[in-house]
C-alpha cells in the first residue's frame, strides 16, 4: 500500500502523522504545497520508503495541481496496488484496519473508501450504484457517492480517471473548497466507482484550524465520528 499525504504549512501534524505510518512496511509520499519549512523537511523522516516532493506554492485555487502530480506519480512510479490518500491534520491512524479493508478482493474493481465519518452520509446530491451496503471486520460500509482527499482506492480506479484544472467560476463563492473532491466524485460516479463511508472513522479529524478555508471550516467543522 501506498500513503499519500498533500500538505502545507503543518510541520508538526505532517511529523506526527508520518511517524505514525512510518515501520509498518508500507510506501509513504508527501506532497508539499511550498510550505515555509519545506527545506528544512525533517531528514530523519525521509528513507528509502519515505519520499518528499514539494513544489511551489499554489494555494487552493491551484490544489489540483498537487493532486494532479500525485496522480501522475502513482501511474508512472509506483506500482503499489492500493492507495491511500491523506491531508496532513489526521491522526490516530487505524492502520490494521486499512489494511484489513485491502485484503477483501477487490482486484480491479472500482472502488473508494473513506477513512473519515464526520457525520455526512451524502454530499453534493444523493448518488448511488444500486449495490448493498456492508461490513468488513464489524465496520458498516455504506455508500455515500463520494470522496474528500483521505480515502483508500485501488490502481484500477486511479488509472481509469485523470484530474483536471478547476474552472474559475468554482471560486465564485468563498466558502468553496478546492473543487478537488467535487471533481473526483463527480469523475467516480460517471465510472461507476463504488464510493463508500465508515460507520466510525479509521483515523481522526479535529475542530482545529483549516489551512486553506478558514472561516468555512469554523462555521463547518470536519469532526471525526469515533466508536466510544
Amino acid at each position: 500500500m501506498l500513503f499519500v499525504i498533500l500538505t502545507y504549512n503543518r510541520k508538526e501534524m505532517l511529523y506526527n502523522l508520518v511517524s505514525e505510518l512510518k515501520g509498518k512496511g508500507h510506501d509513504i509520499v508527501i506532497f508539499d504545497d511550498g510550505s515555509q519549512w519545506s527545506k528544512k523537511f525533517p531528514s530523519d523522516l525521509v528513507d528509502s520508503k519515505t519520499k518528499f516532493i514539494t513544489n511551489a506554492h499554489g494555494g487552493k485555487i491551484n490544489f489540483w495541481k498537487q493532486w494532479q502530480r500525485a496522480w501522475k506519480y502513482i501511474n508512472e512510479k509506483q506500482k503499489h496496488e492500493y492507495i491511500c490518500f491523506m491531508p496532513d491534520d489526521i491522526f490516530n491512524v487505524q492502520i490494521k484496519a486499512i489494511e484489513a479493508l485491502t485484503e477483501q478482493g477487490w482486484d480491479n474493481l472500482h472502488f473508494a473508501i473513506n477513512l473519515s465519518n464526520s457525520g455526512a452520509r451524502y454530499r453534493w446530491g444523493k448518488w448511488s450504484t444500486g449495490q448493498k451496503d456492508f461490513t468488513i471486520d464489524n465496520m458498516l460500509l455504506q455508500e455515500c457517492g463520494y470522496v474528500d482527499g483521505l480515502f483508500l482506492t485501488n490502481r484500477a480506479t486511479i488509472q481509469d480517471v485523470t484530474i483536471d484544472s478547476i474552472p474559475a467560476f468554482w471560486f465564485d463563492r468563498p466558502d468553496k473548497s478546492s473543487g478537488v473532491g467535487y471533481q473526483l466524485s463527480m469523475k467516480f460516479r460517471n465510472l461507476g466507482v463504488k464510493m463508500m463511508i465508515p460507520e466510525y472513522s479509521y483515523c481522526y479529524h479535529g475542530d482545529h484550524e483549516s489551512v486553506m478555508h478558514k472561516k468555512h471550516r469554523i462555521a463547518v467543522p470536519l469532526i471525526s465520528k469515533i466508536k466510544e
